[in-house]
């Protein structure tokens, strides 16, 4: 595969490469994150051995709509050390604006943002956690747009 730069590669092809877990593998696997076809295959690979390099991927994935590439991408930031880096403060407060639609997934996985905002930035603002915590809270999410 490596020899041929005209390889078809589709999610199963990354996904079957992703499996060798090698450092090879994964940068082969890492070169496809541009094509928009594979990006969420890539993500999903990168995300099951974090590494800092890969970092604004995660980022970058918080603009899917999908809640469990979401999750994927949230997990693999959680992995990493705590980085206050803007792009990727700017990714997770996006996500913030859009979660807490009144689903409980995304009640829950807007929660797991806030720590990691909170983890990162190294700023507070008064959110409520738990089932209380369930509803819009715009002042909260507005304190970290600003």
């Amino acid at each position: 595969m490596t020899s041929n730069a005209e390889y078809p590669w589709n999610n199963d092809v990354v996904y079957v490469i992703g499996y060798g877990k090698t450092p090879e593998h994964y940068a082969l696997v890492r070169k496809q994150f541009e094509r928009f076809d594979l990006r969420m295959a890539v993500l999903m690979v990168l995300a099951q051995s974090p590494q800092e390099e890969d970092r604004e991927k995660f980022a970058a994935g918080l603009d899917s709509s999908p809640i469990e590439m979401l999750n994927t991408c949230i997990s693999a930031l959680e992995y990493l050390p705590a980085k206050k880096d803007a792009v990727e403060l700017t990714s997770l407060v996006k996500l913030l604006r859009r979660l807490g639609g009144g689903d409980k997934n995304e009640f829950a996985l807007r929660e797991r943002v806030v720590k990691l905002l909170e983890r990162n930035a190294g700023e507070k603002f008064e959110f409520t956690f738990g089932a209380e915590g369930y509803v819009p809270q715009s002042e909260a999410v507005e304190g970290w747009t600003e």
